[in-house]
């Protein structure tokens, strides 16, 4: 069988635990990766829509129109940047960051449950993962 139509049969079912989970809350997979991403990328330095695009390797335009769904839902505020008038950055309202605060545990423990199976291979997976992304 194909490694990749396996990754997607794999992908499929994770995402729809994901999505099963996110349904209540009204937010979407996309959405709470780039939550999660503005948080991760901040703690280095300002956090613009092309580093979002970069670190979760989604389409720049994807990116653009969930973060206008964000913005909507006031979970983030964009605001001109100091460094680049013509970009963006991006801060987690209060409401933002307490979703946040509420999902990360809940999708960890998807994880938890998902990848148990893999048991000490799951490093190894990880590992393979991470070859493909680079």
């Amino acid at each position: 069988m194909s490694p990749g139509f396996l990754l997607w049969q794999v992908t499929t079912l994770w995402r729809r635990k994901i999505s099963e989970t996110l349904r209540p809350y009204d937010i979407t997979h996309p959405q709470l990766v780039l939550l999660t991403s503005i948080v991760w990328n901040a703690q280095d330095s300002q956090v613009i829509q092309a580093d979002l695009a970069r670190h979760t390797k989604m389409d720049i335009n994807q990116v653009s129109q969930v973060l206008k769904t964000l913005e909507k839902k006031n979970l983030i505020r964009r605001k001109e940047s100091s460094k680049d008038p013509r970009a963006k950055e991006l801060s987690l309202t209060t409401l933002g960051g307490d979703l946040l605060k509420q999902l990360i545990p809940a999708v960890e423990a998807i994880d938890h449950c998902f990848f148990k199976v893999l048991g000490t291979q799951q490093r190894t997976l990880c590992s393979l993962l991470r070859i493909l992304k680079d």
